[in-house]
This record gives C-alpha cells, sequence and structure tokens, in this order.
C-alpha cells in the first residue's frame, strides 16, 4: 500500500509540473517544510500540503510552526498514517474547511 501511495503523489507532482509548462510564464511553487512535509502551490494558486508534521517538527521553519501562515489551503494529503507525517493533518483540514486524503488504515 504504501508503494502505492508514493506511486500517486509522484504522479500528482508530475500533473502539475505539466500544467504548469502548459501555462506560459506560471510555475508549480514546492515549499519543503521539513520531514516529508511540502506545500504545493500550482500555477492556478491552489495550495496542496502532504504529510504535515509542523508544529513540533524541529526540522520545520520557525514561521511555519503556526499553521496559519500556510495561508489558505485546498487539499491536505497524507502518504500514511505515521505520527510524523500525520500530527497536524486534521487540524489544518478544519480550519481551512478542506478535505482531508488519506490511505486506509
Amino acid at each position: 500500500m504504501k508503494r502505492l501511495v508514493h506511486w500517486v503523489t509522484l504522479a500528482v507532482l508530475a500533473a502539475f509540473a505539466a500544467a504548469a509548462q502548459a501555462q506560459a510564464g506560471k510555475k508549480v511553487e514546492v515549499l519543503w517544510l521539513g520531514q516529508a512535509a511540502f506545500r504545493i502551490t500550482t500555477p492556478g494558486g491552489k495550495v496542496i500540503v502532504i504529510d504535515p508534521w509542523l508544529k513540533t517538527n524541529p526540522k520545520t521553519p520557525a514561521q511555519f510552526k503556526d499553521l496559519g501562515a500556510l495561508g489558505k489551503v485546498d487539499l491536505v494529503l497524507l502518504t500514511h498514517g505515521h505520527f510524523d507525517h500525520s500530527a497536524d493533518a486534521a487540524e489544518l483540514a478544519r480550519t481551512n474547511k478542506v478535505r482531508l486524503y488519506a490511505p486506509p488504515g
């Protein structure tokens, strides 16, 4: 199951990269937030956060330990349910009133 989730994540990233090339002058922004956490902003301005363990993660840049610093989030994705990937996922999804997608189990 982990392998499938990783391939799906890679496919999503590849799709965004292709969309960025299709829109002249616009790019996908990928921001590493520590550990396995990323904020991806699409060329159209949608924000996706993957594996958000931010508030207590020692590798998260200080300004992003406050979940509000991420701005409006449109989608939250988890690769798997370990604490170091999911700790702030529910709060982030609830605060932004968006869906949280995760593999079963």
